[in-house]
């Protein structure tokens, strides 16, 4: 009886570390986005070229302020439409991409239309299966009737990766996870 004993307990610690070791890899992987593949600054903003010809940035946490402040205008980042949502919130567009910003003025979330690329090359019309090369498994799923978004944590931000039909139709970056957007 002893013998059976030891035998079952030692089956169940090699099983409990291999299910550990298991999710130490995964967690590895994940951690992969801004480790090995660009650093959480890089993820945080979008390189843009300014009307002069110059490099400006889009990043998470700027202000209405510094978004004005850059040479738009003729670009593929004017400023197309400005609205001022229900809740106070305010959406701004660019003909690639749409900027929200929250009450106080401060950019939360920048969802790209066009045909700019994340920090590690990857980009709208992409295949899933690369995104999954590149990243691994999203941290979460949110499904709908038309597509899917694939939800990964940037420990202070989010990406997100709109999917349908195994293609990638939009990406944002967020300081929000994609199912709490109230900031």
């Amino acid at each position: 009886m002893n013998r059976i004993s030891l035998v079952l307990i030692v089956l169940l610690l090699l099983q409990t570390g291999c299910l550990h070791n298991q999710q130490n890899s995964d967690h590895s992987k994940k951690s992969l986005i801004t480790d090995q593949n660009k650093s959480l600054k890089e993820w945080n903003q979008i390189e843009i070229e300014q009307a002069s010809g110059e490099h400006g940035k889009l990043f998470l946490g700027m202000t209405f302020n510094e978004l004005y402040s850059l040479d738009l205008y003729n670009s593929d980042f004017q400023i197309t439409s400005t609205v001022e949502l229900d809740d106070g919130k305010t959406a701004i567009w660019t003909p690639v991409l749409l900027m929200l910003f929250n009450t106080d003025g401060i950019l939360y979330r920048i969802t790209v239309n066009g045909e700019i690329s994340t920090p590690i090359g990857i980009k709208n019309g992409d295949s899933v299966d690369l995104l999954e090369n590149h990243l691994g498994k999203s941290d979460t799923t949110y499904k709908s009737e038309s597509s899917r978004v694939e939800e990964y944590n940037l420990r202070d931000s989010y990406f997100y990766a709109d999917i349908s039909e195994e293609t990638i139709i939009l990406w944002s970056i967020s300081n929000n996870k994609y199912d709490n957007q109230s900031d």
